[in-house]
């Protein structure tokens, strides 16, 4: 019972220190999964655009949280490890495919390059650059009975750096970096215990530990690996769209209002 105590404690701890900094994105509005039409800019008007984001060097971060005070859950209590290789294995991939999507559906002759001879026509364009940052956080609803939802929702942020540059020559049109953010609900991240199931798993786990101090090695052995039936406490539900491609498409609609705010093609480079 006291390995449970300073189990629990630990965990309300941890919580509580996440939660100072934590809520700040609860009350804001789900964005929408398909942006407003923006006008294509005279810069891109008639021309085809070679795109190419380079995504594999991109830091993913982010996690789970739980709880009030929207703690992260550590990685021994939250989602296994194939969970979290499903959420966030391909999500600078995801974002760099989604941010080329939506140009095409905004109306620009956009495709996806290799980077290599795309776009060398006089009249062509071509759009370089990465995705230098993905946040993905979840915030769960809870337990079965609702207890302890930290808001049920899903979020996450990308920073791009972009460089648009005249077919021919290579000169610059437009570059410099573009951040965007979205929220989406129901989180798809469940948890799939009660209260009472939460309650009989911290009993378990201490069991488990005791047996590794005082059980004979065999018994000991059987049971060490009680902790980790923690991982297994979530389902992680299909989602027909992502935070991370939702907020890939608003970067898309944003560049071009950049881009129509210039004087016809005169450069602008953003510092």
């Amino acid at each position: 019972m006291r390995a449970t105590l300073r189990r629990a404690s630990v965990i309300w701890l941890a919580a509580a220190c996440c939660g100072c900094m934590a809520n700040r994105t609860r009350m804001l509005p789900v964005t929408p999964v398909v942006p407003e039409k923006a006008a294509v800019p005279a810069a891109l008007e008639n021309r085809r655009v070679a795109v190419f984001l380079e995504f594999r060097s991109a830091k993913v971060s982010g996690g789970h949280h739980e709880g009030r005070l929207q703690g992260r859950q550590p990685s021994g209590y939250g989602l296994s490890r194939d969970q979290r290789k499903g959420l966030y294995g391909n999500a600078p991939q995801a974002a760099a495919l989604s941010f080329t999507a939506e140009l095409r559906r905004q109306g620009v002759d956009a495709y996806w390059s290799d980077g290599a001879a795309a776009g060398r026509d006089a009249q062509d364009r071509r759009l370089f650059g990465r995705v230098d940052r993905v946040a993905l956080n979840t915030y769960g609803g809870g337990t079965k009975e609702g207890f302890g939802s930290a808001g049920d929702y899903w979020e996450a942020s990308l920073d791009l750096v972009l460089s648009l540059r005249q077919g021919e020559d290579g000169a610059v049109v437009w570059e410099g970096p573009l951040s965007s953010y979205a929220k989406l609900d129901p989180c798809p991240v469940r948890w799939e215990w009660s209260l009472w199931g939460l309650f009989l798993r911290s009993m378990e786990d201490s069991l488990s530990e005791l047996a590794k101090t005082s059980a004979p090695k065999g018994l000991a052995a059987v049971m060490a690996g009680g902790s980790s039936a923690w991982e297994n406490a979530y389902r992680v539900d299909p989602a027909e769209v992502t935070p991370i491609e939702v907020a890939a498409r608003h970067a898309a609609v944003e560049f071009l209002r950049v881009l129509g705010g210039l004087s016809g093609d005169s450069p602008k480079v953003l510092k």
